[in-house]
């Protein structure tokens, strides 16, 4: 038997009009133009969908630092007899930074206050440069190297500058005390930034002799709510190769704003019968709070994120993991409500030190990531993996959600207008429900974009608040898309008939023909992944 031919240039392909004689004449032009389009149209989406990510993201992101430019993001250095200095590795800690690990030469840096050489009461001011954060909370999230004594404090302000406050006003938001730690921490702090402001990092000198002192690296701040529990996995790599599938790792315990109690336990090397994945499983555990609490836990959200410890927030690609509390929810047997008090349907557990608690039934995935995948980008750096946890209450999502004043009094207007004789552009378009209708009864030649329903929706923008405002950019841009992807489906239709007309028998066998070459990205499994465990 011959080797098959592997063909890589198109001209050397089965060419569609010359297969289709009797679409020759009609379809050569379609035939061409499809194979411009085909080639071009994934190039054109992706800037469209570039422009539109970047726009989209200036909307939330705020800044990042990670001091490796000799201007150090622009921040400056505030009122105190102690500096904050550029440095790339400080005796007695940190060796490297954290951005590079030390594996960049020539590179790696952060902002380092030595409270050993400074005096005992001595502050130090590293200023951001300045921001103009959007309304609503903001996460800012650094890491911190600390080396200082016990009583060391590093403050996180935030400085508002107005009419009113030329100078800037400070608003405390958060103290670290210092400490040896030895490594890199990750610290996330809820702000509620209003006006153009600065975030000011104090270091103060405490009264205890210090041999070294404060760190940061790797700091952003973008416009949304920090996680509320960091879950820092040292050695991940010797766990990993000390640890046999169904082995399972378990978090501390952690306690949501609403005062229930929770932990999340990991298998590092999967469950016997998925070894190349780590699975995640969610646990209520029992608290101090639980005989105030509603039994069976109801509509809380979990969030478990495994972070990709990239320097920039807008690289990152966190693994994120979300599951919802359901207090009608039974247990597999049906005798028990699988998120009942877990002093009732969980066991008893003796931690290390000691102490006594229960913890409820696991809830999760046994696929939550595979272990290639947790190799690539930051998933673990410095041999460390890090996960973040929130567990919030989304009971308020159930109620019914009135409309605004300003839409009811907007719809209100149209219709008047409507049986006024209005022009037909501000009319409500009888046929819609009718459109509508089929197109959910499957007829695709009525799934069609409705300019009059456009022009209604414009209409009640100019009347509701500007969060509920439609970004017509948006929707044009959709709309492109839309029909792009509408022409090409049309173009490989016309292919595919041309294909058939020339019939499967026609190829050599010595041909092979290569349709698609998988990249990077991985196949991921789409049932069985989701299921409980004791």
């Amino acid at each position: 038997m011959r080797t098959p031919q592997l063909i890589t240039n198109s001209s050397n392909l089965p060419q569609g009009p010359e297969n289709c004689p009797q679409l020759q004449a009609r379809s050569g032009f379609l035939w061409y133009f499809g194979f411009l389009v085909v080639n071009l149209f994934p190039a054109i989406l992706v800037v469209l969908c570039c422009q539109f990510l970047s726009t989209a993201s200036s909307s939330t992101f705020v800044d990042s630092c990670d001091f490796e430019e000799d201007n150090i993001c622009g921040t400056i250095q505030g009122p105190g007899k102690a500096k904050w200095k550029r440095r790339s590795s400080v005796r007695g800690g940190p060796k490297t930074d954290f951005t590079n690990m030390g594996q960049c030469q020539g590179k790696g840096y952060f902002m380092h206050f030595s409270t050993s050489s400074a005096k005992p009461g001595h502050q130090a001011f590293l200023e951001s440069r300045w921001l103009y954060p959007k309304p609503g909370v903001q996460c800012l999230q650094f890491f911190l190297y600390s080396t200082a004594a016990a009583d060391d404090v590093l403050n996180i302000w935030v400085r508002e500058y107005d009419q009113a406050n030329a100078n800037g006003k400070l608003k405390l938001f958060k103290s670290i005390s210092g400490g040896v730690q030895g490594s890199w921490e990750l610290h996330n702090v809820d702000l509620n930034v209003t006006k153009k402001a600065r975030v000011v990092f104090q270091g103060v000198r405490g009264k205890r002799q210090s041999k070294g002192g404060f760190s940061l690296d790797d700091i952003n701040l973008s416009s949304t709510k920090c996680p509320q529990h960091i879950w820092h996995i040292r050695n991940i790599k010797g766990q990993m190769a000390k640890t046999p599938p169904g082995k399972k790792l378990f978090s501390p315990r952690f306690l949501s704003t609403a005062g229930y109690s929770f932990q999340v336990g990991v298998y590092l090397n999967g469950l016997s019968s998925n070894p190349d994945y780590m699975a995640l499983y969610l646990h209520l555990t029992s608290g101090p709070n639980d005989k105030k609490l509603k039994w069976p836990c109801p509509w809380q959200m979990a969030t478990m994120a495994l972070m990709d410890q990239q320097s920039d927030i807008r690289q990152q690609m966190n693994m994120h993991q979300m599951i919802t509390t359901d207090p009608n929810e039974k247990s597999s047997d049906g005798t028990e409500f699988f998120w009942d008090d877990p002093r009732k349907v969980g066991s008893k557990v003796t931690d290390s030190d000691g102490s006594v608690y229960y913890r409820g039934p696991g809830y999760g995935t046994s696929t939550f990531i595979t272990h290639s995948r947790l190799r690539s980008r930051n998933f673990i750096k410095g041999d460390d993996a890090i996960f973040l946890f929130s567990l919030e209450d989304i009971s308020h999502l159930l109620k019914p959600q009135s409309l605004p004043h300003s839409a009811l009094h907007a719809d209100a207007s149209l219709l008047k207008a409507a049986d006024q004789g209005a022009p037909e552009e501000a009319v409500i378009n009888p046929k819609m429900l009718g459109l509508l209708k089929a197109a959910d009864q499957g007829a695709p030649q009525e799934v069609v974009i409705n300019l009059n329903m456009l022009m209604l929706l414009k209409a009640a923008d100019q009347s509701a608040p500007h969060e509920a405002v439609i970004n017509l950019n948006m929707v044009g841009l959709i709309t492109a898309c839309v029909a792009a992807a509408v022409l090409v489906v049309s173009i490989v239709m016309i292919g595919n008939i041309c294909g058939k007309k020339k019939g499967k028998g026609e190829l050599s066998d010595d041909v092979l023909i290569i349709k698609h070459v998988p990249g990077s990205l991985e196949e991921y499994p789409t049932k069985g992944s989701f299921f409980t465990t004791p």
